[in-house]
């Protein structure tokens, strides 16, 4: 009896280390994604790990990295959250790093870690000596289509990519139960876990990241850093561009909370024009739009005078799945004409330039409505992505790529006056006398003397004359 019991004891107490070992060691680091704070010089990892249960997260928030790949020589700790799933989400802030330089890391900690990933930082500076070129997507899922536009971005040379909402659809609108379906989550974050890990990903909710009971926003806002005090508007300078995310799935009403801090924002940031030039908001539900869903009326009707009083640039949209350039436009009126090419790019336009990016992978929709006056091009044929680079110099472009590699749109946007012709100035004095010059040789020539070969051939007339009339 006494040895069956101490075997039992024994073997209890073996499992016991066993359980507390894997514990220790935790799962197998997943889903790892890069986002920005509102401080330049920081980086912000996030991973998933699969947990035992809803409860607890028993795996290490740890990453070690360095500027050489075999040399991972600094750590940093940060912190985890659970919602009501098993996936544990893990965020750690990097500070204090060096501008324009290669970082490599890993994450997890005693036991699991990850592959080593690598992120390039952008400058320090609030205008780089280089340019930039920030991705822009919306409507993405985990679709075939969804995947190929993720690989065509990997290829695009981005520095930053944000998402105008409807991220994963894991919603799970589909089955009628609007619980949502976590797994979607989980096989997204995987899905674009090779874009992800290294360029930084800043997001706007859309309305399927809105779940049933008992989620509601709550994966949305665990899963993905947001700076600032909301989850779901925020801003940030990422070098010469202030960027804004917006709600169009909470109050924005006039007076509301959102309203009122983006009125604040948008004061700062024009007051700020001189060293951060490019104003850009990304939102879900667009202002403007001649597709399925068409414009969200009630949300322009709020904020619209906002974006116009402080001239925003550009703003971008989702929801309706094509993609859709309005001209600069105000209460449906446009304001300028142009067209955007490089050779005459758009200059002080007067109102905003609306863009829907809803392309990125589910089902397209086709345009059902004729083109109003204010959409300069549209199309929902096929799927694919855009981004826009700022130069050091001024300029804005944008650009609309299929996946097929073609492009689909694009247009410029410059910050510089354009250079006038050199005015012609005319002395009227001198123009005068050259118009007395030429009326006096007018009147010469007419009374000048015929040269000698005219008074020959004069002469040889006369005399043959003459002579016929001797004759």
């Amino acid at each position: 009896m006494y040895a069956k019991h101490l075997i039992c004891t024994v073997v209890i107490g073996f499992i016991g280390i066993f359980l507390i070992t894997i514990g220790a060691s935790g799962a197998e680091p997943e889903q790892i994604h890069l986002a920005v704070t509102e401080t330049q010089n920081e980086m912000v990892v996030q991973w998933g790990t699969e947990e035992d249960t809803q409860v607890s997260c028993n795996s290490p928030t740890e990453i070690e990295y360095g500027t050489e790949s075999d040399s991972l020589d600094m750590s940093q700790s940060g912190t985890n959250e659970m919602y009501d799933w098993t996936t544990c989400i893990h965020t750690v802030i990097l500070p204090e790093l060096e501008g324009d330089t290669t970082y490599y890391y890993r994450v997890g900690g005693t036991g699991e870690w990850s592959d080593v990933y690598s992120f390039t930082t952008h400058s320090t500076l609030l205008i780089a000596d280089n340019d930039i070129r920030i991705g822009a997507i919306a409507d993405h899922g985990t679709s075939s289509n969804a995947e190929e536009t993720t690989e065509n971005m990997l290829n695009a040379d981005l520095d930053l990519v944000i998402h105008a909402g409807d991220i994963s659809y894991a919603d799970d609108i589909g089955s009628g139960n609007g619980v949502g379906d976590q797994r979607v989550w989980d096989e997204y974050q995987n899905q674009i876990e090779v874009l992800a890990s290294q360029i930084p990903h800043m997001y706007a909710p859309g309305n399927h990241e809105e779940e049933g009971e008992p989620h509601g926003f709550e994966p949305y806002e665990t899963r993905f850093y947001s700076p600032g005090s909301s989850s779901f508007w925020y801003s940030f300078n990422f070098e010469g561009v202030h960027i804004i995310s917006l709600s169009t799935e909470h109050n924005y009403d006039v007076g509301s909370t959102q309203y009122s801090w983006l009125e604040n924002d948008l004061e700062a940031a024009q007051d700020n024009r001189e060293e951060v030039p490019w104003i850009v908001v990304f939102a879900h539900k667009p202002m403007y739009s001649s597709n399925n869903h068409g414009s969200e009326t009630e949300f322009r009707d709020a904020m619209e005078e906002l974006l116009y009083r402080y001239q925003v640039d550009l703003a971008i949209w989702g929801h309706d799945h094509g993609y859709e350039r309005s001209y600069p436009v105000y209460q449906e009126e446009i304001y300028s004409d142009m067209t955007g090419t490089e050779e005459e790019p758009y200059y002080q336009p007067g109102a905003t330039i609306h863009i829907v990016v809803g392309m990125a992978g589910r089902s397209l929709y086709d345009f059902e409505d004729p083109q109003p006056e204010w959409s300069y091009y549209r199309e929902a044929s096929d799927y694919g992505y855009t981004y826009f680079t700022v130069t050091n110099d001024g300029l804005l472009h944008y650009e609309y790529l299929r996946n097929d590699g073609t492009v689909g749109d694009d247009f410029w946007i410059t910050k510089n006056e354009p250079e006038e012709e050199p005015e012609v100035v005319i002395d009227e004095e001198e123009n005068n006398n050259e118009n007395l010059t030429d009326e006096s040789n007018n009147v010469s020539k007419e009374n000048e003397i015929p040269p000698i070969g005219m008074l020959t051939t004069i002469i040889t007339i006369l005399i043959v004359s003459s002579a016929r009339k001797r004759s």
